[in-house]
């Protein structure tokens, strides 16, 4: 069956954290975002990566992975071998959706931020700082950014 998979791989597949696995891409382009924002909001992190990739699966397969949802898969458990497997399977011209790391994301989301409010890039490392340190205006921002750079 075709299924609709987001998750967040760390580095040598050390774990996977599933936000969705879904049958339809309606439910995808509803949760993506509110996804990302817990994503991105996470690190700056070049460890991370996160994508929405589509995969066959055995209705076994999908129930196993629907059970994991929000829960981090290890070492020991069962999914690892399937997470690690549809990990090393995906490609980003044909079965990814959306691909990034959280670590460029964040260096992205600070220059947009500075070429929208036209600020003087000479003040990068304040900017940063001031998002950093303000979790409305780091919302706000990452919001802006999201809208602006990620669309399905």
């Amino acid at each position: 069956m075709k299924v609709y998979i987001t998750y967040d791989r760390y580095e040598h597949n050390e774990w996977f954290n599933l936000y969705q696995v879904t049958t339809k891409m309606s439910e995808v382009r509803k949760d993506y975002k509110k996804n990302l924002i817990d994503f991105i909001t996470y690190g700056p992190d070049d460890c991370h990566s996160y994508q929405i990739q589509i995969v066959n699966l055995t209705k076994e397969e999908y129930e196993l992975l629907k059970n994991h949802i929000d829960n981090t898969i290890e070492y020991d458990d069962k999914c690892m071998e399937l997470m690690t497997k549809i990990y090393e399977e995906s490609d980003p011209d044909s079965n990814c959706i959306l691909f990034t790391d959280g670590c460029s994301d964040w260096i992205d989301m600070v220059d947009f931020w500075i070429e929208y409010k036209g600020l003087d890039e000479n003040d990068r490392d304040q900017i940063e700082e001031d998002i950093q340190n303000d979790e409305t205006l780091f919302q706000k921002v990452l919001k802006k950014y999201i809208n602006f750079t990620y669309q399905l």
